[in-house]
Order: C-alpha cells, then sequence, then structure tokens
C-alpha cells in the first residue's frame, strides 16, 4: 500500500469523525476548510476518494431518496442504512466504481 498524503489523511478522518454518517462533498468540503483544507479544488478531493475507495477504505455511497452522491468510511454504519423512516427495508447503495 502506497503512503497517504495529507489529503487523503485529512479526508479519512473527516468521514471518522462522522460516527458513521456519510457526506456529500459539500459537507466534505466544509469540513475539510475547518480542519485548515480550505480552497482544494475538486478535482483534488475526487483524486483523494477515489485513491481511498480503490484502497478500500472509503466507500461511494447513494442513499434511497438522494441524487447526490455520498462518501463514507469503509464498514461505516452509513453503507447499511435502512429506509425504515419510509417504511422499506432497503440499504444504501454501495457504489464500487469511481468517475
Amino acid at each position: 500500500m502506497s503512503a497517504r498524503g495529507p489529503v487523503q489523511v485529512a479526508l479519512i478522518s473527516v468521514l471518522l469523525a462522522a460516527h458513521g454518517r456519510a457526506m456529500t462533498i459539500v459537507e466534505l468540503r466544509s469540513r475539510l476548510a475547518e480542519a485548515g483544507f480550505g480552497g482544494l479544488p475538486s478535482e483534488v478531493l475526487y483524486q483523494g476518494l477515489g485513491a481511498l475507495v480503490r484502497r478500500g477504505v472509503v466507500a461511494k455511497v447513494r442513499q434511497p431518496g438522494q441524487a447526490r452522491t455520498h462518501w463514507a468510511a469503509a464498514g461505516s454504519a452509513a453503507l447499511h442504512l435502512g429506509t425504515a423512516a419510509r417504511g422499506g427495508t432497503g440499504e444504501a447503495q454501495v457504489c464500487r466504481d469511481i468517475a
């Protein structure tokens, strides 16, 4: 496994601090700014997330009823969200591909 850069470490830290909740790129960008990583281009964030997905550390998640892609730490509760609030039993769809 190759070394992680500071952006990837910050992304992991932010996602772990979310206590199992998946986050949109907008939420991630806001939390990263609070951690001193403000002003990063979207491309840098997506490259970092893509590398973490390939390593199995982060998962790209599409949540039922949500248009935006969410990101979560691998193994987090966000990957197993039921739709009980809507009366269903479905789970969030984990996307294995990265665009």
